[in-house]
Order: C-alpha cells, then structure tokens, then sequence
C-alpha cells in the first residue's frame, strides 16, 4: 500500500510539473505578445506552413511587436503564422480588400499580412530591373502577372507561349547599354521599356532596332495587353487575351490563333491581320488596312479611318449590319444582303459593323 502511495505521488508530481511548465510558457508568450507599442490582436497557432519563396520578391520587416499572418486577406481568414517585431519577410505582391492593403509573404511561412504593419526595403515592389548587354534575360513566376504593358520604339515584338511555367522576357539586338530595356514590376503588371525614360531621345535617327520577345505558359491568360509602339511590328500567337489596346506609328501589328475580348487599335500606317476569335474590334486609322479571319460571330467592329480597306472572312452562318459611311468604297460580300434603314443587313443582322473612311473597300466574305 505506501509503495502504491508513494507510486501516485510521483505520478502527480511529474503532471504537476508539466501543467506549471506549460502555463508559465502560455503566460510568457502572452506577456510578451501584449509587450508592444502597435500590436494587432495575435492567435495562438501551432505549426506555420513551410516557407516557399517565390523569385524577384521583395525585401519587408515587420514593424508590429506581432502580427497575423493569414490564408487570405481577409482579417476573419484562418491564422496560419506569427511574426514578431523586427521578423525579415519575402513580399511577392500585394493587394487592395475593402480598403485595407495586404501584402502576401513567402518567408518565413506563406500568406497575408496587413500591409501597415510592414516596412519595405529598397527593393520594394514595383521593383525597376535593367536587363543590361549580354544579360540573358528576365523570368518571373506566371501565376504572379496578369498585365503586359509595352512601350517600344523600333524592332519586332515577338509574344507567344512555350511549356515552362514561367514569364520570360529577352531583347536582342542592343549594342550599347544605354539602350538596354527597363522592367519594371508594379504588383501583376509588367511594364517593359525601350530603355531608361530618364534618357532624353534627340531624334531617332540614331535609335537602334531592337527585338524584344516575350514567352508565357500555354494555358496562361492575359488581363490586359497595352502596346506603344513607334515602328515596331508585333507579332502575338495562341495567346489568350481579354483586352488588348495598340497605339502605333508605322509598326504592324498581326494576331494569329489568339482569342481576344476586346482589341482597342490606334494607328497611322500601321496594317492589322487577325486569325481567331475576336468579340469587339475598335479601330483608329490614318490609312491601316484591317484583315481578320475570325472562327466566331463578333459582336461589333468599328473602323474610323481616312483611306483603308476592311476584308473580313465569317463563319458561313454569321449574321451582320453594316453601316458604311465612306466617299469612294464598295462593298464585295457573297452573304445575301437586304436594304433596312440605310443599313446592309444579312442573316439575324447580330454583329454590328461600322465603316467610315474616305476611301475604302470592305470585304466580307464566308
């Protein structure tokens, strides 16, 4: 019997032991955690996720005694991770929720973070890299960029996608580095420049051509496309793009196999071709010849030019009205056409097409 006693007193010492342990840890972290001159309301969690750092991410420390790091950003989200004052973190974008800005983190475990309780470093997004001569290029992670924006003033731009995960960019042709290109990175934007902005352009007579070209994934999907170019011809091929906005000079500008949403084209002299699907076309032109094989009904196309043709192949089945306003154009179509309200209508008349020029040929053909 006392052996058995003496058995249960050493049982309940070590318990004892262990609960005061752990109580004293919990009132330590508290105390700790309430130790702060700017602190958000922290929750205890277990075991943060492993840290995944994504390329080209930005240098933060967090500036809060503590602070949550959340699974979206959203301050009701699950906790998945701590960070405690002076904690380095890796930012690789950020993001704007109902007014409160959050940036997501890869370092030292992945997730969201009120934006105001982190201090950026010198390399903060957006982040400017200067691809210089004889440097093979720049890539960044595909999932993290939905927008191109391009600004360039004599080459050929080359866009088309390959089977990496990754954006990449290369220009070729640069022969001085004062002309190598600038990439700038402003959260899912990419902004690609002929080269410094700083550097004062005195003619451009004595401006190089350059080549700039531009991978994606195969299955990657552009928000947005922004194009301004002076004489560059561009070249897109079996991209997906939901809008696309082109101002140039001279440059050519040419869609093969891509599925675009919107395409906004301001243009001198500058020729359009386009193979595939298209919903709005909008067109500003001096004198621009606009060709397009579309695999789809659009549903309108409209062309302001002073001299340019449109030849325009539909599916057998498509359905149009067109307005023509120009001086000396005719119309060459094999649809069956019907006079209504000043208007050439064929089929259930669904795509609207308006033409206006002071001389240009249209032609609309199955």
């Amino acid at each position: 019997m006392k052996h058995n006693a003496l058995i249960r007193i050493i049982l309940w010492s070590i318990v004892i032991t262990v609960l005061t342990t752990l109580m004293v840890g919990v009132g330590f972290g508290v105390s700790f955690n309430r130790r702060t001159d700017r602190t958000e309301t922290v929750q205890t969690v277990t075991t943060p996720p492993e840290a995944t750092i994504a390329p080209y991410a930005a240098n933060a420390t967090v500036t809060a005694n503590a602070v949550n790091v959340r699974q979206m950003p959203n301050s009701d989200s699950t906790v998945a991770g701590v960070l405690e004052k002076g904690t380095s973190v890796m930012v690789t974008r950020t993001e704007s929720v109902e007014g409160i800005r959050w940036s997501y983190i890869t370092s030292p475990c992945s997730g969201w973070v009120q934006a105001e309780y982190l201090s950026m470093g010198p390399n903060e997004i957006p982040q400017e890299t200067v691809i210089s001569q004889g440097t093979n290029g720049y890539g960044c992670r595909a999932a993290d960029i939905r927008e191109l924006d391009i600004e360039w003033l004599a080459g050929d731009i080359k866009i088309y996608p390959d089977n990496a995960d990754r954006i990449t960019i290369s220009e070729d042709g640069v022969t001085d580095d004062k002309y190598a290109m600038v990439i700038r990175r402003d959260e899912d934007s990419l902004k690609i420049r002929f080269f410094r902005e700083e550097r004062k352009v005195v003619g451009l007579i004595n401006i190089p051509e350059k080549d700039l070209t531009i991978t994606v994934p195969r299955d990657w999907v552009c928000d947005s496309l922004e194009v301004d170019a002076a004489s560059a011809t561009v070249e897109v091929t079996d991209l997906t793009i939901r809008e696309v906005d082109f101002d140039g000079a001279s440059g050519t500008c040419e869609f093969d196999n891509c599925i675009v949403d919107e395409l906004d084209i301001d243009t001198a002299s500058g020729d359009v071709r386009f193979v595939g699907e298209l919903s709005i076309l909008d067109c500003d032109a001096a004198s621009a010849n606009i060709y397009g094989v579309l695999k789809n009904v659009p549903q309108r196309l409209d062309m302001d030019s002073m001299s340019g043709d449109l030849e325009l192949y539909l599916p057998g089945q498509a359905g149009f009205t067109l307005a023509m306003d120009t001086a000396s154009g005719d119309l060459n179509t094999d649809f069956e056409i019907r006079h209504k309200d000043g208007r050439m209508v064929s089929g259930d008349g669904s795509c609207r097409i308006s033409i206006s020029a002071l001389s240009g040929d249209v032609t609309i053909q199955k």
